[in-house]
């Protein structure tokens, strides 16, 4: 299970984090600041696209990834369906 969470901070960096367990145990967390003022659904992709490039490295086979954007959640099936 990985959680997300993006988010902006007007006039300041904006933050980002994910954080993955597997049977119960934290396995990986990370988090950072976006140098820029963005867009809240800017900062949720880059916390999804953060997760995917991380899962890329692993051995998992499936991956349930829960974001609280339903406009990213959206984006990311459809662009499964048409693969």
């Amino acid at each position: 299970m990985i959680y997300t969470d993006g988010l902006v901070v007007r006039l300041e960096q904006s933050p980002w984090a994910f954080s993955v367990r597997s049977c119960g145990r934290l396995v990986k967390e990370e988090c950072g600041l976006s140098s820029m003022t963005t867009s809240s659904m800017a900062m949720e992709v880059l916390t999804v696209t953060r997760v995917l490039l991380w899962l890329k490295s692993q051995s998992y086979t499936h991956a349930c990834i829960q974001s609280d954007s339903l406009c990213v959640i959206r984006n990311m099936e459809t662009s499964s369906l048409s693969r």
